[in-house]
């Protein structure tokens, strides 16, 4: 399964907690559906077929860097 499956699959077996909450459902995070279950229960899981590419590995950097920039944002709003 690609990654825009991936997504999509997640996305359509959460649909309707977002549209009811706006937001996906927490205790379903990091799963994914499979047929003939009753709720999703397989966990996304690293790959040990294959290593993490250098440049990868740069995008996650970038984007806990900004993640953390948001946070202390926040916080600064939130006590100004």
């Amino acid at each position: 399964m690609d990654a825009f499956m991936t997504g999509f699959g997640v996305l359509f077996s959460q649909r309707m907690h977002i549209l009811r909450k706006q937001c996906l459902d927490p205790t379903l995070a990091n799963k994914t559906t499979c047929a003939g279950l009753d709720a999703p229960s397989l966990p996304f899981v690293k790959s040990t077929y294959s290593p993490t590419s250098a440049e990868h590995k740069k995008k996650w950097e970038v984007l806990a860097e900004q993640k953390a920039k948001a946070v202390k944002e926040k916080l600064r709003v939130v006590a100004g």
